[in-house]
This record gives structure tokens, sequence and C-alpha cells, in this order.
């Protein structure tokens, strides 16, 4: 029994002996390895995970019946279409051969940044939920191929020759192009787009020339010229402005600074005035405004400028004279503008009253110099200003809002309309076509007749103001409308034609 017992024993220890941890030995000592000291947080034993078969995705597929450019692409996966497509359209991003008269040039895709939207054309066949033709997409970058265009215009573009119909009777000037041709820049890009969205058209484009006559007008230097040679046959002095509106700059002058007699042009700052003083009219300051413009009444002038001195009769007007004077220099900064007695006012104020006028000097401004009135003076320029402040005005900006609130651009309208109401057609309005509209003011007196205005033309807006002065001294003679009217006329038409000029085939 001893001796199973030690049996037993022995089989235990062999036991424990394979269940215990094995020692690492050391070639120089041997170490007992500690027992690892127990945890106080419990191990979690780790979880192998099995991954989940990879699904390759069903390839997306176009419905049946859809093309995209006039490509059958139905049924097709995407990559299929793509390919098809890339295939199909390569043509459209080879070079264009782009010719214009005697004149050619090629334009190579990159040079105008073009590009084939295939994925956007692609992602509206596979939204397509039947038959459908998606349309071709295709970007240019338009700013290049107009500079790219640009080149070839300057080997093809040539100007209209400019003549001049002359009257031997008269002076009378008129502007008259003749031929020339130019490249249609939006035309031709147009063009060019219709042509890139055809595959499989001609990559040769012939752009057709247009006249050069239907935009163009002479130079600012052809005008000034022909002002100053009709001047010279002018037995006098001439003064002329003309401002486009559009650019707003000075075209042309003579004489610009030179002082003239105001005469009833100055009507106009004195309707100016009124509309500074008056709210809102009467009746009976209507029916003055209307004569005054209309008709050139010198006595409704008065009325209207007693009345923007608050009163009446000659004394008033003499004040709301004065004060329009001061206004139009020290407000508009016009020094040369100005009205010291109200119209035919002199035996009233400095026979009876006794009244001392202020008058100017003999020679103003720049010469050369004219016989002005002694109380009442203008220059081409400083009357063209007011005409111009008053459009401005109308159109809601300049010196008029800024300065005066009691003005706004619905009565700045109404005092150009007043003045397209101007009876007078033998000065100006003689040497324009019946159906432009001309807000404009004349005025006459011995020795100088002038109007000024606004036109409204086809071939753009402007502004000018028209002076013809001779001296009457030697021969005391009188400068009748039948000399005066028709020249005025005839510088007129020249100026419009500048702007409108005659085409001739």
């Amino acid at each position: 029994m001893f001796r199973m017992f030690r049996t037993l024993t022995l089989t235990l220890s062999l036991i424990l002996v394979a269940c215990s941890t094995p020692a690492v030995s050391s070639p120089l000592n041997t170490a007992t390895i500690p027992a690892p000291q127990p945890s106080s947080t419990p191990k979690v034993l780790a979880t192998a995970t099995v991954a989940a078969p990879t699904l390759t995705p069903a390839p997306l597929t176009i419905g049946q019946g859809v093309f995209i450019a006039g490509i059958d692409v139905g049924g097709k996966s995407a990559d299929d279409a793509r390919a098809l497509l890339e295939q199909e359209l390569t043509p459209l991003l080879r070079p264009i051969d782009i010719r214009a008269g005697d004149a050619q040039l090629t334009i190579r895709p990159e040079e105008i940044d073009t590009h084939v939207n295939t994925d956007a054309m692609l992602a509206d066949a596979l939204a397509a939920t039947g038959a459908q033709k998606i349309p071709l997409q295709i970007t240019i970058d338009k700013t290049l191929l107009e500079t790219k265009l640009g080149e070839l215009a300057k080997q093809v573009d040539q100007p209209p020759t400019v003549s001049l119909i002359t009257a031997t009777k008269s002076i009378s000037r008129s502007f008259v192009l003749t031929g020339g041709q130019q490249l249609d820049i939006p035309d031709a890009i147009k063009q060019i787009e219709t042509r890139l969205a055809a595959p499989g058209s001609p990559r040769r484009i012939t752009l057709n020339l247009t006249s050069a006559t239907a935009n163009a007008r002479p130079t600012p230097e052809q005008l000034q010229e022909q002002i100053e040679l009709m001047a010279k046959q002018w037995n006098g002095i001439v003064g002329v402005y003309v401002y486009d509106l559009q650019s707003k700059s000075v075209v042309a002058q003579l004489n610009p600074n030179t002082v003239f007699s105001g005469a009833s042009v100055m009507k106009v700052p004195i309707m100016l005035q009124t509309y500074l003083n008056l709210s809102k009219f009467t009746a009976a300051q209507e029916r003055a405004l209307q004569k005054m413009i209309v008709e050139s009444d010198n006595l409704s002038a008065n009325i209207l400028l007693a009345a923007s001195a608050g009163g009446s009769g000659t004394d008033n007007a003499l004040t709301g004279t004065l004060a329009m004077s001061k206004m139009l220099s020290d407000q508009l900064g016009l020094k040369h503008t100005y009205q010291n007695m109200p119209y035919e006012a002199g035996d009233y104020l400095v026979n009876v009253r006794g009244i001392k006028i202020k008058r100017g000097p003999p020679q103003e401004g720049q010469p050369p110099f004219t016989d002005p009135d002694p109380v009442l003076r203008t220059t081409p320029a400083e009357m063209s200003k007011v005409f111009l402040l008053i459009e401005q005005c109308r159109n809601g900006e300049g010196l008029l809002l800024e300065t005066f609130p009691q003005l706004n651009k619905s009565r700045c309208a109404e005092m150009i309309s007043r003045l397209e109401k101007n009876g007078d057609a033998s000065r100006m309005r003689s040497g324009l076509p019946n159906n432009v509209v001309v807000a404009h003011k004349s005025g006459w007196i011995e020795d100088m007749q002038a109007d000024v205005g606004i036109i409204r033309s086809p071939g753009g807006d402007f502004l000018m103001a028209i002076y013809v002065y001779t001296d009457i001294r030697p021969n005391k003679a009188f400068l009748t409308d039948k000399i005066a009217a028709p020249t005025i006329g005839h510088f007129a038409r020249l100026i419009y034609s500048y702007y409108n000029p005659i085409v001739k085939k």
C-alpha cells in the first residue's frame, strides 16, 4: 500500500509539474520568475470577428431609349457609355479653322478652354426614367474666344470712307459714310457655338463680313474741323458747344467761353429759378411758364421772376432777377451768365425809379469778343451747363439735386418736357428731322441769334449750343431771321450728321 501511495504521489507531482509554468534558464544563474500579481480589473478575452464577404455592386445601367448628344447609350453601363461618348465626341476637340474675307485663323480647343461635360451628361442619362434625349453639353470661355476673334477682326475690318455733302449757296455740310466692312464678333461667337454643338460637323467656318457703316460715325476731330470751316464762312463770330450725353464728354467746341448776349435763351435759367422758389404753380403762373418757353414771351418771364421773389410787378422782378444771377454765380459757378435787369424794364427802372443798373465790362470772357448786351450775358459753355444740370437732375443725379432739396427728378423732367414744346422751328429745329425729340430754347436780338438744346437721336443723345454774332455797327444793319436762322439750322444739321451720318452703299 505504501508503494501504491508513492506511485499516486509521483503521478500527482507529474501532473502538477506538467500544469506549471516552465522557468526561464540562464547559463549564469537560475532565477525564479515571480508569479504575476492579481489585477483589480478583470481581463476580457478577445473574441475573433469573422469578416463578411465583400459584395461587388451591380454596374449602373442606363435605361433603354436614352441618347446623349444623338448617341444611343440605352442599356449600357456608365463605364461603357463613357467610353462610347469619349470615342464619338473626340472630334469636337479638334482645331477649328475660321475664315473671314481673305483672312484665316485656327483656334485650338485649349486656347478657348473647351470642355465636353461628360460627367454631367451621364448623370442626366442615369437619372432618366424613360426614353430621353440628353443634349450635348460643351463649354468654352467666351472671353478668350472674343480675344481670338479680335485678332481676326484687325485683319479684315475696314472703316468706311467719310465724305461731305455741301451746298454752294448756303453754309451747309453733312457727313456721309460709304463702304467699309467689319467682323460681327457677337454673331461669329454664336456661329462657333452652334458648330461646336454639332458632332460630325465640318471644322471650318466662313464668317460673313457686315457693313461698317451700321454703327459708325466720323471722328470728333473731323466734326471739329468742319465746324471751324463752316464758321469761317460766317461774317462774324460763331460759338459752338457739343456735349455727348452717353460718354459725358465734350465732342467739339468753338469759342465756348466767348461772351454773347443772353437774349431769350436766358429764360431757361429763369424757369429754373422759378422751380427753385415755387413748390407749385398757380394757373396764372402755369400760363406764364408755357408762354415764356413756347412763345418766348418777355412779360411772362418778368411775371415769373417777380413770383420767384414772392411778389409781382417790375420791382419784384428786379429782385428776382438779381437773386437768380447770384444763384448762377455762387451756387452753379457760372461767372459770365447773368441778368441784371428784367426784360424791357430799362425805362421804368432807370428813367422813372432812378435805379442804377449794374453793367458788365465792354469786353468780358475770352476772345474773340462780341458786343454783348451790357446787362444780359452768357457763353455757349455756361448755358450748356444749365441744360446739362437740368438733364442730370432729370436722371436723378448732379449738382442741382445736391444743392437744392426742393428739386427732384420729376420736377426736372417737367422742365425738360416744357422745353420739348418750344414753338421755334426756324433755327435749330430746321436742321433736324421732324421725328427727333428736341428740348431747346432759342433767342435773338439785333446782332446775335442762338439756340441751345438736348437732342434725342437714333445715333445717340447729345447737347448742343449754337451762337452766331455779326457786328452790325458799321452798317447799322439788323441780323435778320432770313440769314441767321438757317445758319443755325445748318450747324445743327452738321452736328446731327456726326451722330447720324448719311449712309451710301
